[in-house]
């Protein structure tokens, strides 16, 4: 006997209003959604303050689940309100912060017997200069420096040498310095009083601190294949198993399951949490989908990177999904990722590996104008 439909009042943080994601939620075969709430940050907010007035809105509208798919940052909202109100199913403050903090998940989440080596830096030490050297000494060249606190892949850099380390931390400190309230920065004072209020401080002490991790540099883009990864120049092919380890899914993931499966959504599974509920996976639909995020090395006005027109063309080919940030005259030069930020995802499909593939190299064929400035290269016929 099926469980009747229960009632939910639905908050989604960091995001701003989308009548079409509300009316996909209310469209959920085994949830009654009643109410959605869009919600986003304020310039200035800290992450505290922000959820400070979260909680109030929850209060207002009854709120009982949160949908947090937009972002990392969006799971340590959801934590917090979850130990709060302990009605509202969610994950723990701890757990995010262990899969959000590189450092942290490298000493706590790395499941190896033998883990790569790695070293962490402090940006404010007055010794950061001899502890980088220290690092890449350590690690090896050449490395990754990651802002260990930052997010969307912001301030990654390769380095090749100390100069190169130098010029790297140089770069992370004049970012915090000069744009503190920029999110994804690698300051620690946009989460500093959530820290204080959430998490065990001496516990993880860099927490409070602007901290950068240095690791091996790992080459993904020759080590790395749709079916497996690269070991002594062979592809070893490999079953994979997803797992959303920081609390919550992935758009990019959602855009291939709409077409994998009948009727799938991964907000419905967080609309079913605490209700008694039991998520059955739907039915396969037979259909292959491939994710690809369209990054260029060097950014410059959209439109002389990609075709728009050919893009809005495409809209009608059931097998291709764009999702675009930007237009064709948008300012895109100010995005800030060296890793080769991105303003487009290109999601393909077919009734066939080898036909999703084919029509993923076709597509990108018609919409890129410069595709040796991809970031991610397609060989495949192209």
């Amino acid at each position: 006997m099926s469980s009747p439909r229960s009632d939910v009042s639905v908050l989604i943080p960091f995001s701003e209003e989308d009548k079409d994601m509300a009316e996909i939620l209310r469209q959920c075969p085994t949830v009654q959604v009643s109410e959605v709430i869009f919600n986003n940050i304020e310039e200035k907010e800290t992450l505290l303050d922000y959820v400070q007035r979260l909680k109030k809105l929850v209060v207002d509208h009854n709120i009982n689940i949160i949908v947090p798919t937009t972002s990392d940052v969006c799971t340590f909202a959801h934590a917090a309100i979850a130990r709060d109100f302990p009605h509202i199913p969610g994950p723990s403050v701890e757990s995010c912060y262990l899969a959000f903090h590189k450092a942290y998940s490298r000493q706590y989440l790395d499941p190896t017997e033998n883990p790569p080596p790695y070293d962490v830096v402090d940006m404010d030490s007055p010794t950061i200069l001899e502890d980088a050297q220290g690092a890449l000494e350590k690690v090896g060249l050449p490395a990754f420096v990651k802002p260990a606190a930052a997010y969307g892949t912001f301030g990654v850099a390769k380095v090749e040498n100390y100069e190169d380390m130098k010029l790297a931390l140089q770069n992370l400190r004049t970012v915090r310095d000069e744009h503190p309230d920029f999110l994804a920065s690698p300051s620690a004072a946009f989460f500093k009083d959530y820290f204080k209020q959430y998490l065990d401080v001496e516990k993880y002490p860099l927490a409070l601190r602007d901290v950068v991790i240095v690791e091996p540099y790992l080459d993904a883009v020759a080590l790395y294949t749709v079916d497996g990864c690269i070991v002594d120049k062979e592809i070893v092919h490999w079953t994979l198993k997803l797992c959303e380890v920081n609390a919550r899914g992935s758009l990019q993931l959602q855009g291939c399951y709409r077409e994998c499966y009948e009727n799938a959504n991964q907000d419905y599974v967080y609309l079913t949490a605490g209700r008694g509920i039991k998520y059955v996976t739907p039915p396969l639909t037979g259909r292959w989908a491939s994710a690809y995020h369209v990054k260029f090395d060097n950014l410059e006005r959209p439109g002389n990177l990609m075709d728009f027109d050919q893009i809005e063309k495409l809209k009608s080919d059931p097998d291709v999904l764009f999702t675009l940030t930007v237009g064709p005259d948008d300012d895109v030069t100010n995005f800030t990722c060296n890793a080769g930020w991105y303003f487009c995802k290109l999601f393909t499909y077919g009734n066939s590996r080898e036909a999703m593939i084919r029509k993923l190299v076709d597509v990108l064929k018609l919409v890129v104008k410069k595709p040796e400035r991809l970031t991610y290269p397609v060989h495949y016929g192209m």
